[in-house]
């Protein structure tokens, strides 16, 4: 079974790899001004994944709670995967804190962020061993889950955008192009 770190690097050379394979005018492009062009899909994703590692950076509390949590996964990967990937008719509105606001201009400003951001989750994830800090961080939507659970969340967040810039590039080839 792929290590955490094995995933995120695989889950975000798919992302560079979609971003590689777009035109300018695909990245950009909007089907009604309401939605979101693949680079705003592309800022959200990174907005998530600064945010979660951030939040798996943080040091466990320094007393534990009154009723300390025991498994390293509330959640597992599979069920995140069901709810993020298998259930994208279920929309949600994102928080404001991760919408989109227009901050990447080219393919290759995303793919710097993107970068960075994958060394510094692997760089979390190679020092600490996230697996033994079982207390729960609130998520606005699933409620509680554990550092563990919000990497699988990152990775099955990102695949659900993904397959929502492959749905953005059907619609520019069958309109545009």
């Amino acid at each position: 079974m792929p290590s955490l770190q094995e995933k995120i690097k695989s889950i975000a050379s798919s992302l560079l790899t979609v971003i590689d394979a777009s035109s300018a005018e695909e990245l950009n492009y909007k089907a009604i001004p309401e939605t979101w062009s693949i680079l705003e899909c592309v800022e959200h994703i990174c907005l998530v994944n600064g945010n979660v590692g951030k939040l798996i950076q943080a040091p466990p509390p320094s007393s534990p709670p009154a009723t300390e949590n025991k498994p390293s996964e509330l959640y597992s990967e599979g069920k995140l995967n069901h709810l993020l990937v298998n259930k994208r008719e279920m929309k949600r509105v994102s928080p404001k804190f991760v919408e989109p606001k227009g901050i990447f201009k080219s393919a290759e400003e995303a793919k710097t962020v993107i970068g960075k951001e994958t060394e510094q989750l692997l760089h979390v994830l190679n020092t600490t061993d996230i697996a033994r800090q079982t207390h729960t961080i609130p998520h606005h939507a699933l409620g509680e889950m554990t550092k563990t659970d919000w990497i699988h969340f990152m990775i099955a967040h990102t695949q659900r955008h993904l397959l929502q810039i492959e749905d953005i590039k059907n619609k520019y080839r069958t309109t545009v192009g």
